[in-house]
């Protein structure tokens, strides 16, 4: 299996030799046992506040929690889990128009070009190649920007400590000597690293590959006898037909897939809110209308200040594990099944919990596989 790069804006494929990339022909390239890593801005690598740790219900969960942090409908992208940690949890995101693009051809195994860079010496990877900057700044989180933004981009994960001062830089196109300086002055330290150690080598983390769910390669049979077409008006009626047939079908794919992320959304929110009838038309309204802050009952006690509140303290405690959530929006009262190891911690959790002008019940504390399920009710004081 070989590694290709693939620029999606000019449509071009090129493959490393040395320490260049050199472009090939599309026609060269068994793209079917190819690894391809997307150049530019074609994939974004984005992480959002997730105390849950069950990843059924983290992909359940994240179409609703990147919502406000896409450029475009959730519903227009594909979504890619890739891991937690820290209460963080991670993702790529690629449209479905390019998710297509890598369908129709075939394309086994894609992924981000700076989600597969190699981190050496637990040191942040820097890649620049023509005029933009390839950053990996730990296993899960990535990002890919113009040269130009380099400093203010460096800087800005510095402040938000994702990264520290030592970098390792490998540098495809070189960057301007200035620019460097310019970090070096900024307290940045630059190590240079080769290709060989900044460049993924095989095989890539499955966890990355983009080509999922929708994507996934169909297994085709090839024990089926060719059709044979008996006439030239035959062969033109079959062209018709299947063209015909293929925009449908493209269609009804488009459709399913809209219609599964909204079935999924809709089923994630009844989970949330078991009390509330759906209204199908509005309901991207009714879900912003039930966790932010127009149903503020009693000062500020919403949905997403509850939860905000107590996945705080919980996703501090190692000994704790959210089970599932619910909210009654009637009461303001938010419903927090949990997982702990003994009814101590279940005490110690309403106590702080408490200290921050919030009312907490313990509802049920049952014994369970050496665990203690519990069920607790936080609402806002007064």
């Amino acid at each position: 299996m070989s590694v290709y790069f693939y620029n999606p804006l000019e449509g071009q494929f090129l493959k490393h030799e040395g320490q260049d990339l050199v472009a090939t022909e599309l026609d060269d390239i068994n793209l079917k046992d190819a690894t391809i890593l997307l150049m530019e801005n074609a994939i974004s690598s984005v992480e959002v506040a997730m105390p849950i740790k069950q990843t059924k219900q983290i992909v359940k969960a994240l179409p609703f929690a990147l919502e406000d942090k896409l450029a475009t409908e959730v519903e227009d992208n594909h979504i890619q889990y890739i891991g937690s940690v820290s209460g963080k949890a991670h993702a790529l995101v690629a449209t479905h128009n390019l998710m297509t693009t890598l369908e129709e051809q075939g394309i086994k195994f894609a992924t981000s070009l700076a989600s597969s860079l190699n981190i050496q010496d637990n040191r942040p990877s820097l890649l620049s190649i023509k005029n933009d900057i390839y950053i990996k700044t730990n296993a899960l989180y990535s990002v890919c920007v113009p040269v130009r933004l380099l400093t203010f981009t460096l800087e800005q994960l510095r402040s938000a400590d994702k990264i520290q001062n030592e970098l390792n830089l490998c540098e495809i196109d070189e960057l301007d000597p200035l620019q460097k300086a310019e970090l070096t002055n900024l307290g940045f330290e630059l190590f240079d690293a080769d290709t060989a150690h900044v460049l993924p080598g095989l095989p890539i983390d499955k966890n990355l590959n983009l080509m999922t769910g929708p994507y996934k390669p169909k297994q085709i049979k090839t024990n089926k006898k060719p059709f044979k077409f008996k006439t030239p008006v035959a062969m033109a009626a079959t062209v018709l037909v299947a063209t015909l047939i293929g925009v449908s079908i493209e269609t009804k794919q488009i459709e399913a897939k809209a219609t599964a992320v909204k079935t999924a959304s809709i089923d994630y929110y009844k989970r949330l809110f078991p009390n509330e009838r759906v209204r199908e038309r509005a309901f991207k309204r009714q879900f912003r209308d039930s966790v932010g802050d127009s149903q503020n009952i009693g000062g500020s006690a919403t949905f997403t200040n509850l939860l905000a509140k107590s996945t705080k303290e919980i996703s501090s405690n190692k000994n704790l594990e959210i089970d599932a959530v619910r909210y009654n929006k009637s009461k303001s009262v938010l419903e927090l099944n949990l997982i702990a190891g003994n009814v101590g911690q279940l005490e110690s959790l309403k106590s702080t919990l408490s200290s921050k002008n919030l009312s907490v019940e313990i509802a049920s504390a049952n014994q369970s596989g050496g665990k203690i399920k519990g069920l607790i009710k936080v609402k806002q004081n007064g």
